[in-house]
Parts: structure tokens; C-alpha cells; sequence
């Protein structure tokens, strides 16, 4: 069972934070924390360039997560057919920007060799932006799948690994 004040953290490339931003969405599979309570994307140096409202490499915001539903891979193939939201995400005020994401996270995984898995779909809410931004300061090169902290960790961190228990 997840803490109340979990963070699962992860790399995000320029075509995750798109989706992050505009679909207010992740997509994970089996090694990625099943129920965070929080999600901070970790932006890549890629979005430096390639997004530019990102600003800068790091962990820069946090979303609450709204809930988490898996589904099968065949299923993230077929799209919209394939997905059945309850009726607590479809009603939800984000449900129009989540079908963006859902869209994207399909498109992606028509496009490039997703694991033909279960996958983890996380609806999250708006974005809340930290105080400063995270860095990895050379310390890992690339964040393990799972990795998570606590959202006061988060907070108070300007290194990743401020956020080691």
C-alpha cells in the first residue's frame, strides 16, 4: 500500500513531458511504483531544447496523482476502442486533457517496441511547481524504475540524492 505522501520520480524525455504537460499523464509498466500518491517528472536534457516551457534539466513541479488503472497492451493498441474509463475519470474536469494524453500514450506505443505488457496509466492533476529545481549532479545516470520519495524530501531537496531515505 502506498504512503499518503509517496512520490514515484522518473526520467521524462521531450515526448513524455509533452504528454505530462499537455495530457497531465505517465504511462509505466510493471517496475514502476503501482499507487504513488505523487508523480515529479525528471526533465531530461533533451527538453532543454525540445520543450522549451520546461526551462531547465531536473525535477522543476509534481503532480498529485488522481488515480492509476492498468491496461493490457493490446488494449493501449486499440485506443480509443480498447479503453474503458470508470465513470470517476470521465467525469473528472481533466477527462478532455487525459483523453489527449491517452492519445499520445497510444500513439507512442503504436510507433515505438513497447513491451507487450500490462501497462500503468497515471492520471494526474495539474501541475505544482517546487521552490527550486532538482538536480542529479552527476549521481545517477539515469533514475531506476520505482524510484520514489517522500513529497517532503521532494520539497526540500536540490540534489537527487537528497531524496535517498
Amino acid at each position: 500500500m502506498a504512503r499518503d505522501d509517496e512520490v514515484m520520480i522518473q526520467d521524462v524525455n521531450p515526448l513524455n513531458a509533452q504528454i505530462y504537460l499537455d495530457g497531465y499523464m505517465y504511462v509505466g509498466g510493471p517496475k514502476h511504483i503501482p499507487r504513488p500518491s505523487y508523480f515529479a517528472p525528471y526533465f531530461t536534457k533533451d527538453c532543454e531544447a525540445r520543450v522549451p516551457e520546461i526551462g531547465e534539466t531536473g525535477i522543476a513541479c509534481y503532480s498529485k496523482v488522481f488515480t492509476v488503472q492498468e491496461i493490457d497492451h493490446a488494449d493501449l493498441l486499440r485506443y480509443p476502442e480498447g479503453f474503458g474509463p470508470d465513470s470517476q475519470i470521465r467525469a473528472h474536469e481533466y477527462w478532455n486533457r487525459w483523453q489527449r494524453g491517452m492519445k499520445a500514450i497510444a500513439k507512442r506505443a503504436r510507433e515505438e517496441p513497447f513491451q507487450p505488457e500490462v501497462h500503468l496509466l497515471y492520471f494526474l492533476l495539474e501541475p505544482i511547481q517546487l521552490s527550486g529545481i532538482v538536480k542529479k549532479r552527476g549521481w545517477l545516470s539515469q533514475i531506476p524504475w520505482g524510484f520514489g520519495t517522500t513529497l517532503e524530501r521532494l520539497k526540500r531537496a536540490r540534489r537527487l540524492r537528497d531524496l535517498k531515505p
